[in-house]
């Protein structure tokens, strides 16, 4: 189960990163033909594309994913492939799913301390916030609050001040919390004070922080992923611009300015050493998104238009499908690189048969291989017997021809193991009624125990006719 999780990750992954290359590649052509708000919630899609498998739906259609999660994927290889033996070193790790649990203790460390932060956070907050004195900040809030009275979400917001910021910011899921640094209550007359309480309740409002969250959770999936926090960052300036854009649609060009300038007087103050995730800054967080901020603030935008927004449609569209397409398409060599089910064959000794098919004798007949060594390792002790799957039948052929079958039970009884060489046949029937032979060099011993050396070949009937 747990390897299946892992499999539908690497292929989320690739959707992801196909839909994140584009969408870097032509934000700004998104941006210019439609509107910031726009543009997040494209952005939006583009990182719920780490993490919605849509690709599935291909794979359920042409029954792919029962047939790669229920049977093993037989590997036809040529001998002394370097690129073979590379697949089969990665194969090697992944039966031991070492990658598996990588992948799940860095989601595990990082929703952790994501969650040991924000609770840190709001703890702090509930601690040392105090009610601004200030009669300009109330004044305004009081207004704000009349203008916005029937609205839910400023009835669920309280205008705090702390000494742990250094920049306004909004935070908080159920209960929000509009906080002002304490050491900027001086700072602004009426104007601006309006200019930094319009734009928190615009993150409010938008239900930003929520989506921040959700951002968190993506995130814990997909901690090793570049493409990620890439789209991530992109995403966090996509939505302040929105904030910005929203709250000034109806400003002269004097008063983008009055915003803007109050922009920078914010920036320049000291930074604090809060972390992003979960909260929405007023300024941002470096000089280079300011920047971006501002020329999307001063630059004048009509309203989108239907081309604008069949442009917006056709790229979610090229993104997600494509995407979709592209993980579909390397379902084999993921399974192959990352499946628990896999079996290396070469090509020489791998035999399939479709249906109709004429199927050659299946005599069980002694195969010669270098035994000497491999008992020798038997002997020492190097080497783990064969675990005996209960859905399968086992037979062995000895050099002189006699066939046994094998099963789980030996005497019990602990002894030095006199292992001598055979031929292991191993025959899988399947529910739809095929089955799958395997046939190893290997040696067993008078208690029962057998050991595997190598594949010596591998069939496959669409009927089986054992």
């Amino acid at each position: 189960m747990m390897n299946r999780i892992f499999i539908s990750i690497m292929f989320l992954s690739i959707a992801g990163s196909f839909c994140s290359f584009l969408f870097v590649m032509m934000e700004k052509y998104i941006y210019f033909f439609t509107s910031a708000k726009i543009t997040s919630f494209i952005n939006s899609i583009v990182l719920c594309m780490f993490i919605v498998p849509l690709y599935k739906i291909h794979s359920w259609y042409d029954n792919s994913e029962f047939l790669y999660a229920h049977y093993n994927f037989i590997v036809p290889i040529q001998h002394g492939n370097p690129i073979n033996e590379i697949y089969q070193n990665i194969q090697s790790l992944s039966k031991f799913h070492y990658f598996m649990y990588i992948w799940l203790i860095g989601a595990i460390l990082y929703i952790s301390i994501s969650i040991i932060i924000q609770l840190f956070i709001l703890l702090e907050i509930k601690r040392n916030h105090f009610t601004i004195p200030h009669e300009n900040w109330t004044r305004v809030w009081h207004s704000l609050c009349e203008q916005h009275n029937q609205c839910q979400y400023i009835q669920q917001t309280e205008l705090v001040s702390s000494t742990l910021f250094s920049q306004p910011c909004t935070t908080g899921f159920r209960k929000k919390y509009i906080i002002i640094p304490a050491k900027m209550l001086n700072l602004f007359h009426e104007t601006e004070i309006e200019f930094i309480l319009g734009h928190e309740l615009m993150h409010i409002k938008r239900k930003d922080n929520l989506l921040k969250l959700l951002m968190i959770v993506l995130n814990a999936f997909n901690w090793f992923h570049p493409f990620f926090y890439i789209v991530k960052r992109s995403l966090y300036y996509w939505i302040e611009v929105a904030c910005d854009e929203e709250l000034i649609a109806s400003f002269s060009k004097e008063k983008k300015k009055e915003y803007k300038n109050l922009m920078f007087k914010i920036l320049l103050e000291e930074f604090d050493a809060m972390p992003q995730q979960c909260l929405s800054y007023f300024s941002g967080r470096d000089k280079t998104t300011l920047k971006r901020r501002i020329y999307a603030i001063m630059k004048t935008k009509s309203k989108v238009g239907v081309m604008g927004k069949i442009f917006a449609t056709t790229c979610v569209g090229v993104m997600v499908l494509g995407g979709s397409a592209l993980a579909k398409n390397l379902d084999g060599p993921v399974n192959m690189l990352f499946s628990d089910k896999v079996d290396f064959v070469e090509e020489e000794n791998l035999t399939v048969y479709l249906e109709g098919e004429e199927i050659e004798s299946d005599t069980l007949q002694y195969h010669e291989f270098n035994s000497e060594k491999f008992i020798s390792e038997i002997i020492a002790g190097e080497v783990s017997p064969m675990n005996l799957e209960e859905n399968a039948q086992y037979y062995v052929v000895f050099e002189n021809g006699t066939i046994e079958e094998i099963t789980n039970s030996n005497n019990g009884v602990r002894h030095s193991h006199n292992p001598v060489p055979v031929t292991i046949k191993k025959h899988i029937k399947n529910k739809d009624g095929s089955c799958k032979t395997i046939y190893y060099d290997g040696a067993k011993c008078s208690c029962g125990q057998t050991w595997s050396y190598s594949i010596i070949k591998t069939v496959t009937e669409d009927s089986c006719t054992h």
